[in-house]
């Protein structure tokens, strides 16, 4: 017999329509993304058994839909670098020294012994009431747990900004310090947020990140009783990247520009915050993002979650990037006035 609590667990998911309880034996990890497990808030619990006797190794995590799976505007490499983004680009965050969300690829093995995950009222909506996705068996979704931690909240920029859809880096800096220092957020914790965010613009003009909207990214508080700390979120919805363009009939391209003239070239980034990224810091970021360091992410990729690049989408990996890089190069070389040394 269930306890209380998890009586009340069981209920709660029950309930909600937007989530599912899906059991061991029910779904297959098609990957070997071994961080998948961590807690999470979302619309279905991968659970081990029926009753769990311990609600802390409860599973929620979020699936996605692959954007194009309904849409033919893409061509087929477009398509393959849309999926392998997910799973590419937040290697490439890591690679900044940024926190990124983990993503696997998930798919649910024959049906559900209570009612099929494709019916009407398993249909997760938008805001507005917009069907998002239906989960169906035997389909192939992302999955991501969150990066939140129990003792941890979430404010996505678009809830700190007096204009949601500002883009420019130094208006939406100067906005998140005042908020910060609102919060009574030492100085300390405030300019290793601003580094955080630094890097985080840098890395997305480097991967020319096209979702880059304000409620794409964000500020974690987590509180330990003694002291209340602030980080910038994690790196996520990295899949509009690279040059590739949300063009569904809701989609839109947001990008994050600079103060001096509003374009978004990574070596324009690094100008906007030169005096935060020191020569050193630089120099130890760019030994990461070298094109064989990138070579080695893509490589790795590949194998950890099952991925099978075609030659076309692998070489526009590395055509790509080997062009970011020796934007940088030049930067380094313009403003240091020495070569980096490899």
């Amino acid at each position: 017999m269930a306890s209380s609590k998890e009586r009340e667990f069981i209920d709660y998911f029950e309930k909600d329509k937007g989530v599912h309880m899906i059991y061991d034996g029910q779904y297959l990890l098609l990957d070997d993304s071994t961080d998948i497990y961590k807690c999470a808030k979302s619309w279905i619990v991968l659970s081990p058994s029926p009753l769990m006797t311990n609600l802390g190794q409860r599973k929620q995590c979020l699936l996605k839909s692959y954007i194009y799976d309904d849409n033919n505007t893409y061509s087929p490499t477009k398509k393959s670098m849309l999926r392998a983004n997910n799973f590419v680009i937040p290697e490439i965050a890591k690679a900044f020294g940024l926190e990124a969300a983990s993503y696997g690829r998930f798919k649910i093995i024959g049906s559900l012994d209570e009612g099929e995950l494709a019916r009407e009222e398993n249909i997760a909506y938008t805001k507005d009431r917009i069907p998002h996705y239906r989960l169906e068996p035997n389909r192939e979704y992302l999955l991501t747990p969150s990066f939140l931690k129990s003792d941890e909240e979430f404010i996505p920029f678009g809830d700190i900004l007096s204009n949601d859809k500002e883009t420019r880096v130094d208006v939406i800096w100067k906005q998140l310090e005042q908020f910060l220092t609102s919060r009574n957020i030492s100085k300390d914790n405030i300019k290793k947020v601003k580094k955080q965010y630094a890097l985080k613009s840098i890395f997305g003009a480097f991967v020319e990140l096209n979702d880059n909207h304000n409620y794409n990214d964000g500020l974690v508080f987590t509180d330990d009783r003694a002291n209340r700390s602030v980080r910038i979120a994690p790196a996520y919805d990295l899949d509009f990247s690279m040059q590739i363009y949300n063009v569904t009939s809701r989609g839109s391209t947001y990008f994050i520009k600079t103060a001096s003239n509003g374009r978004f070239e990574v070596t324009d980034m690094l100008k906007e915050f030169q005096d935060v990224i020191s020569e050193k810091e630089l120099a130890k970021l760019m030994s990461r993002i070298h094109p064989d360091e990138i070579t080695e992410i893509i490589d790795k990729t590949e194998r950890k979650h099952g991925l099978k690049l075609t030659t076309d989408v692998e070489y526009t990996y590395y055509r790509f990037f080997r062009e970011k890089y020796e934007e940088m190069e030049k930067f380094y070389r313009e403003r240091f006035g020495k070569d980096i040394e490899d």
